[in-house]
């Protein structure tokens, strides 16, 4: 996460990062997820780029194994979130990476 932390967004791309296809799903339009194993699981802590400059604010966390996400319906709850961040209906909460 080191690496992404200074990156814009137009270099979040694999192996680290990736901006997921929206062509046969609406709801995954403008969701970014973070790649990494952890335990042997495939984690994917997925979010938005804001609601200020330079913040990315996570919104669901899944895991990935093989085609299959965990939760399945993880686009519609990220699409949901982000629309209570950036309606004042959730707070968001800063992290130190460093």
């Amino acid at each position: 996460m080191n690496y992404l932390r200074d990156q814009p967004p137009a270099m979040w791309r694999d192996p680290h990062a990736k901006k997921l296809s929206w062509e046969y799903d609406d709801d995954c339009k403008d969701i970014y997820e973070i790649r990494f194993k952890a335990r042997s699981v495939q984690q994917r802590p997925m979010g938005y780029f804001g609601p200020q400059p330079g913040q990315f604010t996570i919104v669901i966390w899944v895991t990935h194994k093989g085609e299959q996400y965990d939760p399945r319906n993880f686009a519609h709850v990220a699409k949901q979130r982000w629309a209570d961040v950036c309606e004042g209906r959730a707070a968001v909460a800063a992290i130190e990476i460093d």
